[in-house]
């Protein structure tokens, strides 16, 4: 199941708790949009950019990231 979320240039309020089994994996895909996805103060994914999100705790949280001139569309797919 895929969750697609548009954030606005600077949005930071996307935020996401795992709450399920720590094997979990997640994939987030940055669309072609113009914009850029920055996961927890970390990595910054451009339009096309993908990344696996592995070893999952429950209960971590996860915070997304506008950081590019034009509004980001991801789509955060749950692989469990």
């Amino acid at each position: 199941m895929g969750n697609v979320e548009i954030l606005k240039r600077g949005d930071v309020n996307s935020q996401h708790i795992f709450e399920d089994d720590w094997n979990s994996y997640r994939f987030s895909y940055v669309c072609h949009t113009g914009g850029q996805l920055k996961i927890n103060d970390g990595i910054i994914l451009k339009p096309g950019d993908g990344a696996f999100i592995t070893e999952v705790v429950n209960g971590e949280e996860f915070i997304f990231e506008s950081v590019g001139k034009e509004a980001v569309e991801f789509v955060l797919f749950d692989l469990a």
